[in-house]
C-alpha cells in the first residue's frame, strides 16, 4: 500500500530528519570569507540570523558589494586616457618620473612602479590605458577613433589587391578567358609570361592558365569545317550528313530553277533572309548592336526588287535603307556606339543583301526580254546555273584536295585551310564547269560553248569563289566565332555555305556584260 512522505516519515519516529538548507546572503558570505570561517552546519532549531563580524587578523579592507567603482552606471566607461611614451601615469606625481636618454619613461623613487592588485583587493577604479609612442602615424587615428571602419568603393585600399587568391590552374567552360582579337586567337606563337624556350623555340607559358590558353589557340586543323580549302584530317565534319544536305540544296534549287523567275526569287530571298539572321545575331553575341530587324527586312526587299523593276529597284531600296538605319540610330535609338552599329547594320545589308539581290537582277534583266517575246526562257537561270556550278565545285575539290594532300597553312584568318585545297578547289572550278559548258549537252544557255566566252567566265568566277570563302572566315575570326549558325549538319549556318556564291552572283554579272552575251 502507497504512502506520502508525510505518512512515512510519521510511522518512523526514530529516522533522523534531514538537515536544513541555509542560504547566505552576499554580505553574510564576504564576512565568513574576511574571518576564514567556513561556519559550522546549523541544526533544525538553530537560529538562522546573521552572525556579527568579528575582528580581521590582518588589515584588508572588507569586501562591500556593490563596490563604489561599480555603483554608476554599468553600461558608462569613461574616456579612456590617451598616454604618450614619456608621460606619467593618470594620477602620479610627475616629480616621480623623468625620461632617460633613450625617451623611455622610469621612475625615480622605489616603490613608485605600478603593480598588479591582488585579486581579493577592492577594485582600484583605474581604465586601460593606450600607449602611443611620440611620431607613430596612427596617433591622430587612435584619438579621433569613433567606431568601425567599412571598407567599400569610396575607400582608397591600394596596397592589398588579393593577387595571392587567384587560381593560376586552367579555367574551362565558361571560366575560360579568351580574347576576342584575331592576332591573339589564332596566333602561333605566345606573348606572355614564359620560363623559358623549348628546343624548337617553342615559348613555355610560366603558368598553368596561360599553357591552357596557348593550347585552347593552337586548335587542331581537322576542328573545324574545312570544306573551303581542306584540312590534313577533316575529322571536323560529318561526312554522310553534309552530302545529304548539299543533295537537298541541289535538289530544291533544280525544282526553283525549272519553275521559273518568281519561284526562284523567292528560294534567294529565303536564302539570303537567313544569312541575315544568321549574321545579326553573331553580331549581337560579338558585342554590337545591329538594327536587326531592319536589317532582315531590308535584305530581303534587295532581292526581290530588282525583278520587279531592275531599273528602279535599286535606288529605291538603297535610300530608304540608308535613311531609315541613319534615323534609328541618331533619333530614335541613339546612344554609345551608334557609329559603329550603323557602320556593321550597313556592311550586312550591304555584303548580304546587296551582292546576292545580283542573281534576281539577272532573273529580272532576263524577265524583260522574255516579255519582250525575244527569248523562250529567261536567260538568268543559265547564268545562275553557271554560277552553282562553278561554286559548288570549288568547294568540293578544295575539301577533298585539302583533306587528303593539305598540309601547308593558307592563313592566320583560315587557320583550318591549306594552299593545296586552295590549289585544288581552284582547279575543280575552272576545269570542270568549263568542260561542261563546252561538251557537255551543247552548253549552257546563254553562255554557249565558245571558248572565248566559256574560259573567261569559268576563270573569273573561280577566283571570286575562294575570294568570297575567305572573307567570310576573316569576319568570323574577328568575331571569335567558328561558324555563323548551325542549321545545316555538317556546313555550319546557311552564311558558312552560301558565302562564296555570294561573290560569284556579282562577278558572273559583270562578266557577262564583258562578253556581251545577250541581252545582258
Amino acid at each position: 500500500m502507497d504512502h506520502n512522505d508525510d505518512d512515512e516519515l510519521a510511522e518512523e519516529p526514530n529516522r533522523p530528519r534531514p538537515e536544513g538548507v541555509r542560504i547566505l546572503g552576499a554580505q553574510e558570505a564576504a564576512d565568513a570569507v574576511g574571518r576564514g570561517d567556513k561556519g559550522a552546519r546549523r541544526g533544525a532549531n538553530d537560529s538562522i540570523e546573521p552572525d556579527e563580524p568579528d575582528e580581521l587578523d590582518d588589515d584588508r579592507p572588507v569586501l562591500r558589494f556593490p563596490s563604489p567603482i561599480t555603483s554608476r552606471d554599468p553600461s558608462s566607461f569613461g574616456a579612456v586616457p590617451i598616454v604618450r611614451a614619456g608621460d606619467p601615469p593618470p594620477g602620479a606625481d610627475d616629480d616621480a618620473f623623468e625620461v632617460d636618454a633613450t625617451g623611455e619613461l622610469e621612475s625615480v623613487g622605489e616603490g613608485e612602479s605600478f603593480e598588479l592588485p591582488h585579486y581579493s583587493d577592492p577594485p582600484t577604479g583605474q581604465v586601460p590605458r593606450v600607449v602611443i609612442a611620440e611620431g607613430d602615424d596612427q596617433s591622430e587615428s587612435w584619438a579621433g577613433l569613433s567606431g568601425p571602419r567599412w571598407r567599400d568603393e569610396s575607400d582608397g585600399f591600394d596596397d592589398d589587391d588579393f593577387s595571392d587568391l587567384i587560381d593560376s590552374g586552367p579555367r574551362l567552360g565558361a571560366l575560360e578567358e579568351r580574347s576576342s582579337g584575331a592576332d591573339e586567337f589564332f596566333g602561333e606563337g605566345f606573348d606572355g609570361p614564359t620560363s623559358g624556350y623549348g628546343e624548337d623555340d617553342t615559348a613555355i607559358p610560366a603558368t598553368r592558365r596561360a599553357a591552357a590558353r596557348t593550347a585552347v589557340r593552337r586548335r587542331p586543323s581537322g576542328d573545324g569545317p574545312s570544306g573551303g580549302g581542306g584540312s590534313g584530317s577533316g575529322a571536323g565534319r560529318n561526312m554522310p550528313a553534309a552530302i545529304g544536305v548539299g543533295v537537298a540544296l541541289m535538289t530544291v534549287g533544280a525544282i526553283c530553277f525549272s519553275l521559273g523567275a518568281v519561284a526562284t526569287t523567292i528560294l534567294i530571298a529565303a536564302i539570303l533572309g537567313w544569312c541575315a539572321v544568321e549574321l545579326f545575331g553573331t553580331l549581337r553575341k560579338a558585342g554590337y548592336n545591329p538594327a536587326t530587324l531592319l536589317g532582315v527586312v531590308a535584305v530581303p526587299a534587295f532581292a526581290i526588287a530588282p525583278l520587279a523593276d531592275p531599273v528602279y529597284g535599286y535606288p529605291v531600296v538603297i535610300g530608304l535603307t540608308v535613311v531609315a538605319s541613319m534615323v534609328w540610330f541618331f533619333w530614335v535609338h541613339p546612344g554609345p556606339g551608334a557609329v559603329g552599329n550603323l557602320g556593321v547594320t550597313l556592311l550586312g545589308v550591304a555584303w548580304i543583301g546587296g551582292l546576292g539581290s545580283f542573281g534576281t537582277l539577272m532573273l529580272g534583266v532576263g524577265r524583260v526580254a522574255e516579255d519582250a517575246g525575244k527569248l523562250k526562257s529567261n536567260p538568268g537561270i543559265g547564268v545562275l546555273w553557271a554560277v552553282v556550278l562553278v561554286t559548288v565545285c570549288y568547294d568540293v575539290g578544295a575539301y577533298f584536295v585539302g583533306r587528303y594532300l593539305g598540309h601547308s597553312p593558307l592563313s592566320s584568318a583560315s587557320p583550318n585551310k591549306t594552299v593545296e585545297g586552295l590549289v585544288g578547289g581552284f582547279a575543280a572550278a575552272l576545269f570542270i564547269p568549263f568542260l561542261i559548258l563546252m561538251f557537255v549537252g551543247g552548253g549552257v544557255a546563254p553562255i554557249g560553248t565558245e571558248f572565248a566566252r566559256a574560259f573567261p567566265f569559268c576563270l573569273f568566277c573561280a577566283i571570286a569563289a575562294p575570294t568570297g570563302d575567305l572573307c567570310e572566315s576573316a569576319i568570323k575570326r574577328n568575331l571569335d566565332v567558328k561558324d555563323m549558325g548551325t542549321l545545316l549538319p555538317g556546313h555550319g549556318g546557311v552564311l558558312d555555305r552560301f558565302d562564296g556564291f555570294l561573290f560569284v552572283i556579282p562577278t558572273a554579272w559583270v562578266m557577262v556584260h564583258l562578253l556581251q552575251i545577250s541581252p545582258f
